[in-house]
């Protein structure tokens, strides 16, 4: 992860790399996990970049 996208958590990169280039990561990782307990999950929040206007197929 840290060589693909520069972040050394999992769920960071796959969150930058399914909000493809210009991807903003919003939350950085999480742990699930009840308490006393290890962790169940993980999840981080990526926003992808907003289309440019005008170049938008289907308005007009």
């Amino acid at each position: 992860a840290l060589a693909a996208v520069g972040t050394p958590s999992v769920a960071e990169a796959a969150a930058l790399l399914a909000a493809g280039p210009g991807g903003e990561l919003l939350v950085g990782k999480r742990k699930s996990a009840p308490p006393g307990r290890p962790a169940r999950a993980t999840c981080a929040v990526a926003r992808r970049p907003a289309p440019a206007k005008g170049g938008q197929v289907g308005q007009g």
